[in-house]
């Protein structure tokens, strides 16, 4: 973990610095949509992190086949938790041994990059027509 050391009118003070971690999933068509949420939402509460905001899983076409599956549910959870590598190992560890989960990926942000706005609606950002850094056509 790391801390910061704050001085505060001679007194020394450690705060924990706590990162902002994004996890990425897909979802089988098969899976029960809000149970398998709220197992996924579950293990992550159980590891000690704060959930900041969680998408409502879409149904989307996925760019390849991934188990046979051509269609799936996509859903992300942005969360907070202190820099321990090894804890955000065993998280993704114990959501790869779920069956119905068939791809996630996990991300540490800079938590001065989450604007509000990306908070309330990051789909927005991959909604097609979108332009990239201000350009136009």
């Amino acid at each position: 973990m790391r801390f910061k050391i704050k001085s505060c009118l001679g007194k020394i003070k450690l705060i924990m610095t706590k990162f902002v971690y994004e996890l990425n999933f897909w979802l089988g068509l098969d899976a029960d949509i809000e149970k398998e949420d709220e197992k996924i939402s579950g293990v992550i509460k159980g590891f000690g992190a704060e959930i900041v905001q969680k998408t409502l899983p879409k149904k989307k076409r996925l760019a390849y086949p991934i188990l046979k599956q051509t269609l799936g549910s996509y859903s992300l959870i942005v969360f907070k938790f202190g820099d321990n590598e090894n804890k955000i190992k065993a998280i993704e560890k114990e959501l790869r041994l779920n069956k119905n989960i068939l791809r996630l990926a996990t991300f540490r942000k800079k938590e001065s990059l989450l604007t509000k706005e990306k908070l309330e609606r990051p789909e927005k950002q991959f909604e097609r027509g979108n332009n990239v850094a201000g350009q136009s056509g």
